[in-house]
């Protein structure tokens, strides 16, 4: 049975993970979903019992609640964060609370 967004929230609540590693599990979508050793992150977030798909799915249903804000491109740059990975997965998420850059 997958597990809903309200548990995949719980998991990653309790779970050591910032929200800069669950954005960089996303970028890294492939380590996570074969929950390669190598893969730090992916690791992480398969001992946690944590899929890609149900996370995506949590963190856009945060976004769409206004609980996380989506930055894109410039803004990105503008916090000095990583790049590179948008591009192939289009978006990158920081908590809600934060600075934000309004786009």
């Amino acid at each position: 049975m997958q597990p809903s967004n309200g548990d995949i929230l719980a998991v990653l609540t309790a779970a050591p993970l910032s929200i800069g590693a669950v954005g960089l599990a996303i970028l890294s979508h492939a380590e996570v979903e074969t929950g390669d050793p190598d893969a730090p992150v992916g690791q992480q977030l398969a001992a946690a019992g944590l899929s890609l798909s149900g996370l995506q799915r949590t963190i856009d249903a945060l976004v769409t609640a206004g609980r996380v804000t989506e930055l894109k491109g410039r803004e990105l740059w503008d916090r000095g964060l990583p790049t590179a990975g948008t591009k192939a997965m289009g978006r990158y998420y920081l908590a809600a609370g934060q600075t934000q850059t309004e786009p």
